[in-house]
């Protein structure tokens, strides 16, 4: 029931935001600055671009027309049809681009700006913690987590992906679009990038062909491994860090343990001992504040 209502809403806004997609194409549409790409992907693993509809006598929405990636080839397609395909709307503007999977998340952000609130603020984020931190981390950690994103988009299979494998620039944009760091639009980092990439060739975690990598069986376990390896040390980081809490409050039962047995032996005044750590202005804010 809750399936159908969802499957209705879609073939809605489709027929709503179809003759807009259409006339905004970025091979059709004039503005450098404000065009769509809309791609589809059937259950064969056909990719599709969103090319224009054909209107009946009412100017309702009669088929979808979409052009095969591969043999070039004009589909006919009815929105129930359209609807069972994956999909991705990339809306491209003057500074950034907005990706969305599915029309709802379109139609939402399209009336409410959620979304565009949401990247905003993570480009914000992005801009910040780039100028408060390092842009270096261990190799190991940049070289998994860099597999990690390629083998997630890998699984995915987006619409827009013409291809299994990435060029440099498509796991650039990746990282860029998931960070908003500004120091990964460097050259530098692009050369650390080109590096890593190299470098996962060489352990057998990616292959290569004319710049296009491609993900290998190996990388699951390396990732494993790794995250294996993380959980470990965050696991001794945790046990060493109670036991150096614990070790404190020993050294601290142990001095008082020790005091009182020296006050019971009238060679220490306790009462004049506490006045004079109360007298240190730390410990006496912390205790007026208590």
């Amino acid at each position: 029931m809750l399936l159908n209502r969802i499957n209705s809403l879609e073939i809605k806004l489709w027929e709503k935001f179809i003759p807009i997609f259409a006339n905004h194409l970025g091979c059709k549409n004039e503005d450098p600055y404000n065009y769509f790409s809309v791609y589809f992907r059937d259950t064969d693993d056909a990719c599709y671009l969103l090319s224009g509809a054909n209107y009946d006598h009412e100017k309702k929405i009669q088929h979808v027309l979409l052009l095969e990636e591969k043999d070039k080839n004009m589909a006919e397609v009815k929105l129930p049809a359209l609807v069972e395909m994956k999909c991705e709307i990339t809306h491209f503007k003057k500074n950034s681009s907005s990706v969305y999977y599915n029309i709802i998340s379109f139609g939402l952000d399209r009336y409410t700006k959620l979304f565009f609130l949401k990247r905003t603020i993570s480009r914000g984020k992005g801009g910040v913690i780039s100028l408060v931190t390092s842009n270096t981390l261990s190799l190991s950690h940049n070289r998994c987590a860099i597999l990690k994103i390629m083998l997630n988009e890998h699984i995915k299979l987006r619409a827009g992906r013409r291809t299994n494998g990435f060029s440099e620039q498509d796991v650039l944009s990746i990282i860029h679009g998931r960070l908003w760091y500004k120091h990964i639009r460097q050259e530098e980092y692009k050369v650390k990038l080109r590096l890593l990439l190299e470098s996962l060739v060489i352990t057998g975690d990616l292959s290569e062909s004319d710049g296009i990598y491609y993900i290998q069986g190996k990388s699951i376990n390396t990732i494993v491994d790794y995250e294996k390896e993380l959980s470990l040390s965050k696991h001794q980081a945790k046990v060493q860090n109670n036991i150096l809490r614990l070790t404190i409050v020993l050294t601290a039962l142990l001095a008082i343990i020790i005091l009182m047995l020296l006050a019971l032996a009238g060679v220490v005044d306790l009462e004049n001992v506490w006045s004079k750590v109360l007298e240190i202005k730390p410990v006496r804010f912390l205790m007026k504040f208590i």
